[in-house]
């Protein structure tokens, strides 16, 4: 009876594998997302460790659905136009400034409403 109770977990156990390696087919690697996002593997752990992109663990990996990676990357590559943005229009700033002779940009921030007091 005994040999028939371990030939049926067996069972039970070589078709939860067959199950979850067909869920986890679809399942990508830390690698995978990195390449697809063209970004490090360690951007990709520091992302998953602030709980910005959702990820699971089978066993010792670290697995992330497509879907989950999706919607990262759309929100990922938006705060980076925005950096991008930010950073060209602070260099602009800095250009203009540097442009303008002393006494202009004095009296710019001299008279500025906002220039703490």
């Amino acid at each position: 009876m005994d040999k028939t109770l371990g030939r049926a977990a067996a069972a039970r156990a070589e078709t939860a594998t067959a199950a979850d390696v067909a869920r986890t087919a679809s399942l990508m690697t830390r690698e995978d997302c990195a390449a697809r996002a063209s970004v490090s593997v360690r951007t990709i752990d520091r992302h998953r460790t602030e709980g910005k992109l959702p990820f699971h663990k089978i066993g010792r990996a670290v697995r992330i659905t497509p879907e989950d990676f999706a919607t990262w990357l759309s929100r990922h590559q938006a705060n980076l136009v925005l950096a991008v943005t930010v950073a060209a229009v602070l260099y602009s700033l800095c250009v203009i400034l540097c442009l303008l002779p002393f006494d202009a940009v004095h009296d710019v921030f001299h008279h500025c409403p906002l220039r703490p007091r």
